[in-house]
């Protein structure tokens, strides 16, 4: 089920009014923090020549930095569609994040090979 930017923005404006905005406040800066977390974990792990496990594992984390910032909208779209109508769109998030951690993994590694 598509919903247009009008429904999608009715969706928050309902969220808004089951959820207090010192909430929505706290999942927001939890959201950022696992962003900074994700991407410092990639960068340490590509510096420090661990694994490229550690790709997955740091996609994981800005995915889920995601889903709490956008907890609110997640919410109404699950409630309205269904869980089912939310795994492919994480799945294709998760793949992106997991570009991007790739990215500051290989930027990790370039730097360690800078100044050894």
């Amino acid at each position: 089920m598509r919903c247009s930017s009008w429904e999608a923005f009715c969706y928050v404006g309902i969220m808004h009014t089951e959820m207090d905005e010192i909430t929505i406040y706290v999942m927001d800066r939890i959201g950022g923090y696992l962003y900074v977390c994700g991407i410092i974990l990639a960068s340490y792990a590509g510096y420090s020549d661990y694994s490229w496990i550690a790709i997955f594992i740091s996609g994981g984390i800005i995915t889920l930095g995601y889903v709490f910032q956008r907890a609110p909208q997640l919410y109404a779209m699950s409630r309205d569609a269904g869980l089912k109508a939310l795994t492919l769109p994480l799945c294709r998030l998760l793949v992106s994040y997991l570009l991007l951690s790739g990215v500051f993994y290989v930027i990790g590694v370039g730097i360690n090979s800078l100044f050894n």
